[in-house]
Protein backbone atom coordinates (compact mmCIF):
# COMPACT_ATOMS: atom_id res chain seq x y z
CA UNK A 1 0.00 0.00 0.00
CA UNK A 2 1.20 3.46 -1.04
CA UNK A 3 -0.27 6.61 0.71
CA UNK A 4 -0.02 10.08 -1.48
CA UNK A 5 -0.14 12.62 0.47
CA UNK A 6 -2.54 15.75 -1.26
CA UNK A 7 -1.58 19.06 -2.39
CA UNK A 8 -0.36 20.82 0.41
CA UNK A 9 1.47 24.45 0.59
CA UNK A 10 4.46 25.15 3.47
CA UNK A 11 4.39 27.47 5.95
CA UNK A 12 0.66 26.58 6.56
CA UNK A 13 0.00 29.95 8.96
CA UNK A 14 2.07 33.16 8.47
CA UNK A 15 1.47 36.46 10.35
CA UNK A 16 1.89 40.26 9.42
CA UNK A 17 1.74 43.03 11.36
CA UNK A 18 1.99 46.77 9.59
CA UNK A 19 1.45 50.63 9.74
CA UNK A 20 -0.32 52.49 7.29
CA UNK A 21 3.09 54.27 5.03
CA UNK A 22 5.17 51.61 5.73
CA UNK A 23 6.47 48.83 3.78
CA UNK A 24 5.42 45.24 5.72
CA UNK A 25 8.27 42.68 6.21
CA UNK A 26 7.21 40.24 2.94
CA UNK A 27 5.80 36.62 3.85
CA UNK A 28 7.76 34.23 2.76
CA UNK A 29 7.07 32.23 -0.35
CA UNK A 30 4.87 29.09 0.17
CA UNK A 31 6.44 25.95 -0.87
CA UNK A 32 3.90 23.34 -2.98
CA UNK A 33 3.50 20.18 -2.85
CA UNK A 34 1.73 17.48 -4.58
CA UNK A 35 0.61 19.75 -7.29
CA UNK A 36 0.38 18.99 -11.00
CA UNK A 37 1.87 21.78 -13.51
CA UNK A 38 2.68 25.44 -12.43
CA UNK A 39 1.16 26.55 -8.83
CA UNK A 40 -0.47 30.20 -9.10
CA UNK A 41 -1.97 31.96 -5.86
CA UNK A 42 -4.95 33.73 -4.76
CA UNK A 43 -6.17 35.25 -1.98
CA UNK A 44 -9.31 36.22 0.30
CA UNK A 45 -10.74 38.57 1.75
CA UNK A 46 -9.14 40.81 -0.38
CA UNK A 47 -5.65 42.21 0.97
CA UNK A 48 -6.25 45.83 2.23
CA UNK A 49 -5.09 48.92 0.10
CA UNK A 50 -1.39 48.76 -0.90
CA UNK A 51 -0.43 45.54 -0.55
CA UNK A 52 -0.01 43.00 -3.16
CA UNK A 53 -0.17 39.11 -3.64
CA UNK A 54 2.15 37.62 -6.22
CA UNK A 55 0.11 35.11 -7.55
CA UNK A 56 3.26 32.99 -8.69
CA UNK A 57 4.92 32.66 -5.03
CA UNK A 58 1.85 33.63 -2.81
CA UNK A 59 4.49 36.67 -1.47
CA UNK A 60 2.16 39.39 0.19
CA UNK A 61 4.42 43.04 0.10
CA UNK A 62 3.79 46.62 -0.42
CA UNK A 63 2.96 49.44 1.61
CA UNK A 64 -0.40 49.93 3.32
CA UNK A 65 -2.38 52.55 2.49
CA UNK A 66 -5.41 51.67 4.93
CA UNK A 67 -5.83 50.33 8.44
CA UNK A 68 -6.97 47.21 9.08
CA UNK A 69 -7.86 45.04 12.51
CA UNK A 70 -6.11 41.46 12.83
CA UNK A 71 -7.99 38.93 9.83
CA UNK A 72 -7.33 35.63 8.40
CA UNK A 73 -7.04 35.88 4.70
CA UNK A 74 -7.02 32.27 2.48
CA UNK A 75 -4.48 31.64 0.18
CA UNK A 76 -5.36 28.86 -2.21
CA UNK A 77 -2.46 27.31 -4.55
CA UNK A 78 -4.45 25.97 -7.52
CA UNK A 79 -1.90 23.62 -9.60
CA UNK A 80 -2.56 24.09 -13.33
CA UNK A 81 -3.26 20.28 -14.03
CA UNK A 82 -4.64 19.05 -10.83
CA UNK A 83 -4.10 20.17 -7.02
CA UNK A 84 -5.43 22.77 -4.37
CA UNK A 85 -4.31 23.26 -1.39
CA UNK A 86 -4.89 26.73 1.26
CA UNK A 87 -3.23 28.14 4.37
CA UNK A 88 -3.76 31.02 5.62
CA UNK A 89 -1.99 34.50 6.84
CA UNK A 90 -3.28 36.71 10.08
CA UNK A 91 -2.47 40.21 9.11
CA UNK A 92 -3.15 43.47 10.75
CA UNK A 93 -2.40 47.25 9.78
CA UNK A 94 -2.22 49.48 12.45
CA UNK A 95 -2.55 53.21 11.78
CA UNK A 96 0.53 55.46 11.11
CA UNK A 97 2.28 57.04 14.49
CA UNK A 98 1.23 60.78 14.55
CA UNK A 99 3.12 63.51 16.07
CA UNK A 100 2.55 66.90 16.31
CA UNK A 101 5.54 69.16 17.41
CA UNK A 102 5.18 72.39 18.94
CA UNK A 103 7.99 75.27 19.52
CA UNK A 104 6.93 77.95 22.02
CA UNK A 105 9.16 80.90 23.15
CA UNK A 106 9.41 82.59 26.17
CA UNK A 107 8.78 84.98 26.64
CA UNK A 108 6.22 85.54 23.70
CA UNK A 109 5.99 87.94 22.08
CA UNK A 110 9.77 88.85 22.14
CA UNK A 111 11.58 91.74 21.40
CA UNK A 112 14.59 92.02 18.80
CA UNK A 113 18.23 91.06 20.77
CA UNK A 114 15.51 89.61 23.52
CA UNK A 115 17.43 86.40 25.23
CA UNK A 116 14.11 83.55 24.99
CA UNK A 117 13.82 80.21 25.93
CA UNK A 118 12.39 77.84 23.37
CA UNK A 119 10.03 75.03 24.38
CA UNK A 120 9.86 71.88 21.87
CA UNK A 121 6.81 69.22 23.02
CA UNK A 122 6.61 66.26 20.79
CA UNK A 123 2.88 64.60 21.11
CA UNK A 124 1.07 61.61 19.74
CA UNK A 125 -2.08 63.16 17.95
CA UNK A 126 -5.21 61.96 19.67
CA UNK A 127 -7.68 59.11 17.37
CA UNK A 128 -10.51 57.46 18.48
CA UNK A 129 -10.37 54.06 20.57
CA UNK A 130 -10.84 52.02 17.52
CA UNK A 131 -8.45 53.42 15.83
CA UNK A 132 -5.00 51.48 16.63
CA UNK A 133 -1.73 53.34 17.29
CA UNK A 134 1.72 52.63 17.28
CA UNK A 135 3.73 54.56 20.19
CA UNK A 136 7.45 55.19 19.46
CA UNK A 137 9.85 54.78 22.22
CA UNK A 138 12.52 57.08 23.35
CA UNK A 139 13.38 61.00 22.67
CA UNK A 140 12.97 62.83 20.20
CA UNK A 141 15.71 64.43 18.43
CA UNK A 142 16.10 66.93 15.65
CA UNK A 143 17.44 70.93 14.64
CA UNK A 144 15.72 74.16 14.89
CA UNK A 145 16.54 76.70 12.15
CA UNK A 146 15.78 80.17 12.67
CA UNK A 147 15.53 82.39 9.39
CA UNK A 148 14.62 86.02 8.95
CA UNK A 149 12.99 87.12 5.32
CA UNK A 150 13.61 83.41 4.00
CA UNK A 151 17.46 82.93 5.05
CA UNK A 152 18.99 80.89 7.67
CA UNK A 153 20.63 83.18 10.48
CA UNK A 154 24.12 81.15 11.41
CA UNK A 155 25.43 81.14 14.27
CA UNK A 156 22.38 80.86 16.61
Amino acid sequence: ITVVAGPALSPATQTVTGSVGSPITATTAYTATGFSGTVSYTISPALPAGLSLDASTGIISGTPTATQIATIHTVTGIGATSGTATATVSLAVNAATVTTTALISTPNPSATGQRVTLTATVSVASTPASTPVRRASGSPTGTVAFQADGAVLAGL
